[in-house]
């Protein structure tokens, strides 16, 4: 299995947290909800990941990703 591919990052504004809108092999997206510390040179680290709707827009596929964590825009 290849790796998922990024289509978009969605930056919180603390700077902390973020959401990877990600397409899957089978053209299925998911979400996955991202954290990064700045002592630890490693980058954004991987929290917890969310199955998403088949979306016809990259658009569409980021806002059912920031509904599935409860954030907004």
């Amino acid at each position: 299995m290849t790796r998922p591919l990024v289509l978009a990052s969605i930056e919180a504004a603390d700077g902390v947290h973020c959401i990877d809108v990600r397409q899957l092999n089978d053209e299925t997206y998911d979400a996955a909800l991202c954290r990064r510390d700045p002592e630890d040179p490693h980058g954004w680290r991987v929290l917890e990941v969310r199955p998403l709707q088949v979306h016809k827009t990259k658009e569409a596929a980021c806002a059912a990703a920031l509904e599935a964590f409860g954030w907004s825009e």
